[in-house]
C-alpha cells in the first residue's frame, strides 16, 4: 500500500462485505463480490466523465491539462494533491504547510531537464505528483506540467491502447532457431520423465548429459571431449 490511508480505506471495503467469521469459501464470493463493486464504480466513473463536463476547482493550467490526459482515477487523485498545494508556501528549496512551517520538504528543481524531486517521494509511489511538487512549480512560475509527468500508466491513451493489446495480440514471428529449441527442451524433458522413473538409467544420463555439456562448451582448458551419444543400455530402457 503507498499509504496508511489507501490501506484503511481497502480495509473498509473488505469489511463491508466480510468478516473474520467468514467461511473460505464464502471469502471466494465475497472477494468476487469486492472486485465487482470496483470495477461497477470505475465504469460509473468513466461513464460520468464522458458524460460530464469539465468544472475546474483550482482554474489552473495543472487542472485542464491532467482533466485531458489523465483518466477519471488519476485525475481525481491529482487534483486532490493540487487543491491541497494550495495550502502550503515555498522558503528557498523548503516547502510546508502554512499551518506547519516546523514541518518541511525538500525540493529539487531542474530546469534544464524539467525535473522536479521532493524528499517525501511520494511520486515514486505513485506516480502522481504530490503536493509539495505541485506548490514548487507554481513558484517556479511553471504553467504546465512537464510531459515527463503524464506518466502513460496513468493516461487515457495508453489504458485504451492496453485494451486493444489485450484483445487483438499480434503474434510474435518465430525463428527457426526458437522452433528448434523448443523441440529439443521437450525432448530434455521426455528424458528426464523417465529417467526419474527408472533409477538405474539416473547416473548413466546424468553421465552422458555432463559429456554432451563438456563437448558444447570445451573443458577448462579449451580442449573439446569426444562427439556425445547415448549408451547403449540407455538406449535400449529409453526405446522400451
Amino acid at each position: 500500500m503507498a499509504s496508511t490511508q489507501r490501506s484503511e480505506s481497502l480495509n473498509a471495503l473488505m469489511d463491508f462485505f466480510m468478516s473474520a467469521q467468514t467461511q473460505l469459501h464464502e471469502f471466494i464470493d465475497a472477494f468476487d463480490r469486492v472486485v465487482g463493486s470496483r470495477l461497477e464504480a470505475e465504469m460509473t466513473a468513466k461513464v460520468r466523465d464522458k458524460l460530464g463536463t469539465f468544472r475546474s476547482v483550482t482554474s489552473t493550467k495543472f487542472e485542464e491539462q491532467a482533466y485531458t490526459a489523465f483518466t477519471g482515477y488519476a485525475f481525481n487523485l491529482f487534483r486532490e494533491q493540487l487543491v491541497l498545494s494550495l495550502q502550503y508556501v515555498v522558503h528557498g528549496e523548503k516547502v510546508s504547510h502554512h499551518e506547519h512551517m516546523e514541518l518541511k520538504r525538500t525540493i529539487s528543481w531542474d530546469s534544464q531537464t524539467q525535473k522536479i524531486q521532493c524528499s517525501c517521494l511520494s511520486y515514486q509511489f505513485t506516480s502522481i505528483l504530490c503536493r509539495h511538487a505541485l506548490r514548487a512549480l507554481v513558484h517556479f512560475n511553471i504553467t504546465e506540467l512537464p510531459e515527463r509527468y503524464l506518466p502513460r500508466r496513468w493516461c487515457r491513451d495508453m489504458s485504451s491502447s492496453l485494451v486493444e493489446a489485450v484483445k487483438n495480440p499480434v503474434a510474435r514471428p518465430v525463428s527457426e532457431d526458437e522452433i528448434w529449441k523448443q523441440e529439443f527442451l521437450s525432448k530434455l524433458r521426455s528424458i528426464a520423465q523417465r529417467g526419474a522413473s527408472i533409477s538405474s538409467l539416473r547416473g548413466q544420463l546424468e553421465a552422458d548429459l555432463g559429456s554432451m555439456y563438456e563437448h558444447a562448451f570445451g573443458t577448462s582448458n579449451g580442449e573439446h571431449q569426444k562427439e556425445f551419444s547415448l549408451s547403449r543400455s540407455v538406449e535400449r530402457e529409453l526405446g522400451s
